[in-house]
């Protein structure tokens, strides 16, 4: 008798551990059942949310093409550039889906944001395609609206939205950095790189002096230095052989190559110059003492034959 209370004492206890065991993993189950049906709402509502955006970006998209008259509007070309006027010539293209009722056609050209500056009447064959020439400083980037005039004196509107004209932005781009290092040792930290200029053909527009300012992100002062330029791309990666530095590179030579096949200039020749720089920033100009893998923020200053400077940071 004892021996069968015994056993039936062990398999109550045996039993109660199961289900002790089963209910913790019942729990787990139930608990990953609800993250997941909980990942799932959220898919599903990210899912109806960008749905709708999509829609709402066509359903815009749509109703500005039905608003517009303006069937094509071209790239726009550069036909000149005056360096000392900071002038460009800017050959804008465009065409209508209809030209019923309208005698003439004006562009209007505005800085962003401000109003028309500029109106010009736009040349035309056939009354369909339209070409205008503008003078615009490559200063300012700019608005483009373009209006019909009726055969009753009417003006109206022939563009749902503005056309955006980035001279500027353009221009500013014209210079890009790429083929970046970053070394250092105890002593020193290294900014070297490579900037690839288009001089559209012009003396004006190439680079005349460098500046590298370097900041440590525990001091405030900036340092100031002037690189030193290397006649080739050989002497340049040459320089860091010997030197025992720990190095960070990154190139951007493939967003340089894109660049150059992206052309805006139809009566201007892309002339590229490509120049090699490598600066030197003692940690002891900072004021402060380095350890270990010190952190520069760097900005490049750049100046050109013309006068114009523009900094580009990194």
């Amino acid at each position: 008798m004892e021996k069968t209370t015994k056993t039936i004492i062990g398999l109550l206890i045996a039993v109660l551990v199961l289900n002790w065991f089963s209910h913790g993993k019942l729990s787990r189950t139930i608990n990953e059942l609800k993250e997941e049906n909980r990942r799932l709402r959220n898919e599903i509502a990210e899912s109806r949310s960008s749905i709708q955006n999509d829609l709402t970006t066509q359903m815009k998209r749509l109703l500005n093409e039905n608003q517009s008259n303006i069937d094509t509007y071209g790239v726009h070309q550069y036909n000149s550039i005056d360096i000392n006027k900071k002038i460009v010539g800017v050959k804008l293209n465009f065409s209508l889906k209809s030209s019923e009722n309208i005698r003439k056609v004006k562009v209007g050209i505005s800085t962003e944001g401000k109003e028309e500056l500029t109106e010009l009447y736009a040349e035309t064959e056939n009354g369909i395609h339209y070409t205008v020439n503008a003078d615009l400083s490559y200063l300012s980037d700019y608005s483009v609206n373009i209006y019909g005039i009726t055969n009753d004196g009417d003006i109206k509107k022939l563009n749902a939205e503005s056309f955006y004209c980035g001279v500027k932005n353009e221009f500013e781009n014209r210079t890009q950095i790429s083929d970046i290092m970053v070394g250092h040792n105890n002593d020193t930290t290294d900014f070297a790189f490579a900037i690839t200029n288009n001089t559209f053909g012009y003396d004006g527009l190439k680079i005349k002096d460098v500046k590298v300012e370097g900041m440590h992100g525990s001091f405030d002062t900036p340092v100031i230095k002037t690189p030193k330029e290397f006649e080739n791309e050989q002497d340049y990666h040459h320089s860091y052989t010997n030197n025992n530095y720990s190095m960070r590179s990154e190139n951007a030579s493939e967003a340089i190559e894109e660049a150059r096949k992206e052309t805006y200039h139809a009566n201007i020749k892309n002339e590229y110059e490509t120049k090699y720089y490598k600066t030197e920033f003692p940690h002891s100009e900072l004021g402060v003492k380095i350890k270990g893998n010190p952190h520069y923020n760097f900005k490049i200053i750049i100046t050109y034959q013309n006068g114009e400077m523009i900094e580009l940071d990194h």
